[in-house]
């Protein structure tokens, strides 16, 4: 706990959906960032799974589904 390395055990095993349902109520976003994040938060396939057991390759699979499904994260314009 001293050197910042410390995780709680309980904490991995939180569902990607409870997670979410928490976290995003505290965010304050612009409405449109609320209907995208709600959007792509519900095309999580691994929604139900605690958080500890969702592999980096279900991550990557369900990024590349939300691209080529037009979900893709919006990109800024270089300032002019």
């Amino acid at each position: 706990m001293l050197a910042g390395t410390y995780a709680d055990p309980k904490a991995g095993k939180i569902t990607f959906a409870s997670f979410y349902a928490e976290w995003s109520a505290r965010q304050v976003w612009a409405p449109g960032t609320v209907t995208a994040m709600s959007l792509a938060a519900r095309t999580v396939p691994f929604g139900a799974k605690p958080i500890k057991l969702v592999r980096q390759s279900e991550v990557e699979a369900w990024i590349k589904g939300m691209d080529a499904g037009g979900l893709a994260p919006g990109r800024s314009r270089p300032a002019s």
